[in-house]
């Protein structure tokens, strides 16, 4: 099944339609260059429809949010809704402002996710509606059942696949879950892990359209045994980041394992 959907992006070569946060644009851009979709970061409520329109996959990032970002998103967000264009939506740091509750609030409730990828800290912000004193870093979580019941909660509320990154990465559908260990605890030290994870997402689903949970399950299982692989010892983490980047380009699969529960 990864074998299918890795093979189906660099095939497709899918235009993915990143808004995400000024800090970590760059590395989205050039880690879906890696898998081999298509980046375009277009941010301005002036041309996203249309951007969004002519787009395969379309991710959207709360981590430098701003009035001018929502209305983007929305703008995007209606264009990829009406076109059947995946939506992989990133609540970085949701539930540490008002601003960042309420963009992700308006987001779900005009615009149809299909992916929701968040940490833990932001999961129980979501669904419990809880103060997020980690900002956009993930609170350690020491039950994988606890972060699945929570997740599946989120995916039959909004009816999205739910990826939460952490020691163990779940994904659910609601009825069907995925766990996932893999990755290193280096992938914590980088600025912008969780949002080019993200964006590898978007390319997956850009590529596989009729097959969003598997493409999903995908992506976090390739990032996970690239970033497991890119640790040397004694590294540095510009050094490990480059690694990151060099495994994503020519990804050995070898090594992955998924319980599906």
């Amino acid at each position: 099944m990864i074998y299918d959907i890795v093979n189906n992006v660099r095939k497709k070569r899918p235009l993915i339609h990143n808004i995400t946060n000024y800090v970590t644009a760059t590395d989205c851009a050039n880690i879906t260059l890696t898998v081999g979709a298509s980046p375009i970061m277009a941010d301005d409520p002036l041309e996203t429809y249309e951007v969004a329109s002519a787009s395969d996959g379309l991710v959207l990032n709360t981590g430098t949010i701003s009035e001018k970002r929502i209305e983007a998103m929305l703008c995007a967000g209606n264009a990829a809704n009406k076109k059947h264009i995946p939506i992989i939506l990133d609540p970085v740091g949701m539930g540490i402002s008002n601003l960042r509750k309420r963009a992700v609030k308006t987001i779900l409730l005009k615009v149809k996710p299909n992916v929701i990828r968040l940490n833990y800290s932001e999961l129980k912000s979501m669904v419990n509606d809880e103060t997020n004193v980690h900002g956009v870093d993930s609170a350690d979580c020491d039950s994988t059942q606890n972060v699945i019941t929570l997740a599946k909660k989120l995916s039959q509320k909004t009816g999205a696949v739910v990826g939460v990154s952490g020691v163990s990465d779940v994904i659910t559908d609601g009825d069907k879950t995925a766990v996932i260990k893999s990755g290193h605890k280096m992938m914590k030290l980088i600025t912008g892990s969780g949002c080019m994870l993200s964006s590898v997402i978007g390319a997956y689903c850009g590529g596989n359209h009729d097959n969003l949970f598997n493409a999903a399950v995908a992506a976090f299982a390739v990032y996970g045994i690239c970033g497991k692989r890119a640790y040397r010892e004694n590294i540095g983490t510009l050094s490990y980041k480059i690694n990151l980047f060099d495994e994503m380009t020519n990804p050995n699969l070898e090594g992955i394992e998924i319980e599906y529960r």
